[in-house]
C-alpha cells in the first residue's frame, strides 16, 4: 500500500505509524494537495480523513523527533508487532474460555503470535497488503490447533477450538 502511495504524482514519500491508522504523505512543493489526497483515498479504499491542523502538526512533530514512521520496505516490522498484539488480545480471551492455566495460556499466546506473524510474512512475500477479510485465518487456526497438541489435552484443545471458531 505504501509503495502504491509513493507512486502518486506529487508524493515525495509515504510512511505509516505503528498503529497502522495514520499515514504521512510528504507532498512535493507545487503539487496539488487535494488531488494527491483524493488519489491516496482511492488507494486506501475510501473513508480517509485528513487530520485537523493541530493533530497534523503533532504527527509531523512526532515524526521529526524520531517517532517510528515506516516506509514501504519497513512495514513487516509493523506486521510482526501487530501479530503480538493480536495474539495477546485473542489469546487471553480464548484461553480463559477454554480453561487454560497460566503456563498453557502463555504457550498458547506464543503459538498464536508465531502463526500470525508467519501468515503476515507470507502476505508480505507475495507483495500484497493485508486484505480487509483476512484470508489466512483458516490456515492460522489450523496451525495453532495443531501446535497446541504438544502441550494441551484433547479436552482443552477442543474447548480452545470452540472458542476460536466462535464468531
Amino acid at each position: 500500500m505504501l509503495a502504491r502511495l509513493d507512486e502518486i504524482p506529487g508524493v515525495g514519500e509515504s510512511r505509516v505509524d505503528w498503529s497502522g491508522r495514520l499515514v504521512l504523505l510528504e507532498v512535493e512543493p507545487g503539487s496539488p494537495v487535494e488531488q494527491v489526497f483524493a488519489r491516496a483515498d482511492e488507494i486506501l479504499e475510501g473513508g480517509t480523513q485528513r487530520l485537523d491542523p493541530r493533530s497534523e502538526a503533532e504527527a509531523i512533530a512526532d515524526y521529526r523527533q524520531g517517532a517510528a514512521w515506516m516506509r514501504a520496505g519497513e512495514t513487516l516490522r509493523l506486521s510482526r508487532h501487530e501479530a503480538g498484539v493480536l495474539a495477546r488480545n485473542l489469546g487471553v480471551e480464548a484461553a480463559r474460555e477454554a480453561g487454560l492455566d497460566g503456563e498453557e495460556t502463555q504457550r498458547f499466546i506464543a503459538v498464536v503470535e508465531q502463526s500470525i506473524a508467519a501468515a503476515f510474512e507470507r502476505i508480505h512475500a507475495a507483495g500484497q497488503g493485508l486484505p480487509s477479510s483476512f484470508g489466512e485465518r483458516a490456515i492460522v487456526l489450523e496451525d495453532v490447533l495443531e501446535k497446541c497438541r504438544d502441550f494441551l489435552s484433547e479436552e482443552k484443545r477442543a474447548r480452545l477450538e470452540a472458542a476460536l471458531r466462535a464468531p
